[in-house]
C-alpha cells in the first residue's frame, strides 16, 4: 500500500514538474540600449547597462497559477544547502530571480505585484547578509560580502529604473525595496568591502 501511494506521488510529481518546465520563459534576452524605457519594452538590458551583472532567468512569474511550485523548489534548495558559501550563493540567486520576475511584472503593468516581488528579492539578499553575520570570523568571508554588495548595486539600478518609469503615485510602491537595498549596501560596505569582485 505504501509503495503504491509513493509511486503515485512520484508520478504526479513528475507530471507537475514536466508541465512546469515546459512553460519556463526566456526573460533575460538582452535588448539594445536604444530600446530602454520605451513603453511595452523591457526596462533595461540589465546585463549590458552599467555594471554588467549577469542576472538569471526569472522562470515562472508570481501571477502564474502554479507559482507556488517555484517557491517550494527554492525552499527545498535552501534546506539542502550545505555550508555558508552555498547558502549565500543560493540566497543571492533567489534574490536575482525574484528581481527579474519583478521586472517582467512591471513590464506587464502589474506594478503592485512587481513591487511585492522586488521587496522579496531584497529580503533574499538580507538573508544572505544574515547568514554572513552569523559567522563569527568574517575575515575569510570578504568574497561573499563582495558578492552581496555587487548584487545589491545591480539591484539598485533595476529598482531605480522601475521607479523612474512608474508614474509618481505608483513609484512609491518600490520605496520599501529600495530602502532595504540601501540597508544591505551599507551593511556590506561597512564590512570593509570596497572593491567588488567580478
Amino acid at each position: 500500500m505504501v509503495a503504491a501511494v509513493g509511486g503515485l506521488g512520484l508520478g504526479v510529481s513528475i507530471l507537475v514538474l514536466s508541465l512546469w518546465q515546459q512553460g519556463v520563459s526566456q526573460v533575460t534576452k538582452e535588448i539594445g540600449a536604444d530600446q530602454v524605457g520605451i513603453v511595452g519594452q523591457p526596462i533595461a538590458a540589465v546585463g549590458l547597462m552599467g555594471i554588467g551583472y549577469p542576472f538569471p532567468e526569472a522562470g515562472r512569474l508570481p501571477d502564474y497559477p502554479l507559482y507556488f511550485i517555484q517557491m517550494l523548489e527554492d525552499r527545498w534548495e535552501t534546506w539542502q544547502a550545505r555550508g555558508i558559501h552555498e547558502q549565500v550563493a543560493l540566497n543571492i540567486t533567489h534574490s536575482d530571480i525574484r528581481l527579474m520576475a519583478a521586472r517582467e511584472l512591471f513590464n506587464k503593468d502589474k506594478l503592485e505585484l512587481a513591487a511585492e516581488s522586488s521587496f522579496k528579492a531584497e529580503r533574499y539578499l538580507s538573508l544572505a547578509v544574515d547568514e554572513l553575520k552569523s559567522v563569527k570570523e568574517n575575515g575569510d568571508k570578504a568574497d561573499e560580502w563582495g558578492q552581496v554588495l555587487r548584487a545589491a548595486r545591480a539591484h539598485e539600478q533595476v529598482l531605480g529604473r522601475m521607479i523612474d518609469k512608474a508614474n509618481r503615485g505608483r513609484a512609491q510602491l518600490f520605496a520599501m525595496a529600495m530602502e532595504e537595498n540601501r540597508r544591505i549596501q551599507n551593511e556590506a560596505g561597512g564590512r570593509g568591502v570596497r572593491s567588488v569582485p567580478e
